[in-house]
């Protein structure tokens, strides 16, 4: 095959566009290339994202001001937290992800462990409160029917086999006693 002429170069790629190539074809060939760098980008931005988060809670943590468990760690945490215009929560998150790591050997071993390339959301749901300190339990909910709790448990449930408890978790939600 020999050489097509070549239109135009696309910044940033090797490759160019032949001459012979359909509109559609072009076009086709240009999406590729943008999600690829879109994709690339994207992948650069997670990395950069969990790094600071990382960084963020061995600030924290390894820092005097903050002792775990300790009066005064939380007025710390609100201070960052305020500073960075976050929730504490995310602080404290950031700062397990740290613990976390370190356990595992490091950022790399851990996210090697759980995912290599998880976004910060996904990596949160690996990292659960440590038992010390989970919050207190929620208050029951209020005596009566739930509707729109039971619609939503029961469009979980659709094309599962209905067990008996599933049976009697609606019939608590919509606050009615069994059939007998």
């Amino acid at each position: 095959m020999t050489d097509l002429p070549v239109i135009r170069r696309i910044p940033g790629t090797p490759e160019a566009l032949p001459t012979d190539l359909s509109d559609t074809e072009a076009t086709e060939l240009l999406i590729q290339q943008v999600y690829a760098i879109v994709d690339r980008h994207r992948k650069r931005a997670k990395k950069e994202l969990r790094d600071a988060k990382y960084e963020v809670g061995e600030m924290v943590a390894e820092n005097e001001l903050y002792t775990r468990h300790q009066v005064g760690a939380q007025r710390i945490v609100k201070r960052v937290a305020d500073a960075l215009e976050v929730t504490p929560s995310e602080v404290y998150t950031c700062i397990r992800y740290y613990a976390r790591c370190q356990v595992a050997g490091g950022q790399e071993a851990y996210m090697t462990s759980i995912g290599a390339d998880l976004s910060w959301s996904a990596i949160k749901k690996y990292l659960p409160l440590d038992p010390g300190s989970l919050p207190a339990p929620k208050a029951k909910r209020k005596p009566g029917a739930n509707r729109p709790s039971a619609c939503r448990y029961a469009k979980l449930r659709v094309g599962e086999v209905w067990r008996q408890e599933d049976q009697e978790k609606l019939l608590d939600l919509l606050a009615m006693s069994p059939a007998t």
